[in-house]
């Protein structure tokens, strides 16, 4: 697995603590363009939205 660094959307800084994968040979959505990536993120959940989840 090579290492990927994550910047954050809003503060442009190097981010700690997520996993990525690429999905893009998985994929079978219908109407997907040809060529297109897929990469997905795991992230733990802020207090927020563990609160939105038991809910």
């Amino acid at each position: 697995m090579t290492p990927v660094k994550i910047v954050g959307q809003q503060s442009g800084e190097l981010q700690d603590g997520y996993q990525i994968a690429e999905l893009t040979g998985l994929n079978t959505r219908e109407g997907w363009p040809e060529g297109m990536r897929l990469i997905v993120r795991c992230v733990r959940p802020s207090r927020r939205q563990l609160k939105k989840l038991t809910d």
